[in-house]
């Protein structure tokens, strides 16, 4: 079916494995390798650690693709952290 709409184009994707308490990220550019992972808390303040260092790198937040391994309900605070930003990155 056609919307007529385009595919975004993506310039930064992160994966995201899910721990009941942490969960580690990496990100790549398009075209490279990708970074080490690092661990986040599943917290508020870990989310917002998150939320900083994805506006540092640049990166248009409509450009970046997060996925994320949905173990349990573990992923849903840190799902909706990161959707509709209200303009904060």
């Amino acid at each position: 079916m056609r919307t007529g709409q385009t595919a975004p184009t993506y310039t930064l994707f992160v994966g995201v494995d899910i721990a009941a308490t942490t969960a580690a990220v990496a990100t790549q550019r398009s075209g490279a390798r990708a970074s080490r992972s690092c661990t986040i808390d599943q917290t508020p303040e870990g989310y917002t650690k998150l939320g900083h260092q994805l506006q540092a790198t640049g990166h248009v937040p409509s450009r970046i693709l997060v996925v994320m391994e949905a173990t349990g309900s573990y992923w849903i605070s840190l799902a909706t952290y990161l959707g509709p930003r209200r303009g904060l990155w």
